[in-house]
């Protein structure tokens, strides 16, 4: 999806291109950071890396998520970011599924699963509210 892709560019970046690093600021295994490093690379080498304009907004958050220091678990960073990114794409597009796939960078079937493992979630943070 565009936030992995996004994700490990900016962490390449904050990690001067060490990868070592750069899988550590986003808490997953350098194996799998390498990888969707070159495919990241790939796709904006070829030019198969187009964003919406609104994607383009998303992107100056990624490297202040980095800066908040190295996850307590694996994968946690590039998890929550999109959970909090999920959120806020359903809060703007909750009626449009089509739209808000194409803001996640994923199939509409992909975005409704997503949304539905998102509503029990929700449904919690309402109850302990109350």
């Amino acid at each position: 999806s565009w936030l992995v892709e996004d994700m490990v560019l900016a962490a390449d970046e904050a990690a001067d291109g060490v990868a070592r690093r750069g899988s550590s600021l986003l808490g997953m295994p350098e194996s799998t950071y390498r990888r969707h490093l070159g495919k990241a690379r790939a796709s904006l080498e070829t030019g198969t890396s187009m964003r919406i304009p609104e994607w383009l907004a998303v992107q100056s958050v990624f490297s202040e998520i980095l800066a908040l220091g190295e996850p307590e678990t694996a994968g946690s960073v590039v998890a929550r970011a999109r959970q909090i990114l999920l959120e806020e794409v359903v809060a703007q597009f909750e009626d449009d599924d089509k739209a808000g796939a194409a803001m996640m960078g994923v199939t509409v079937p992909t975005y409704r699963n997503w949304k539905a493992q998102l509503a029990p979630t929700r449904a919690a943070c309402a109850e302990e509210r109350r």
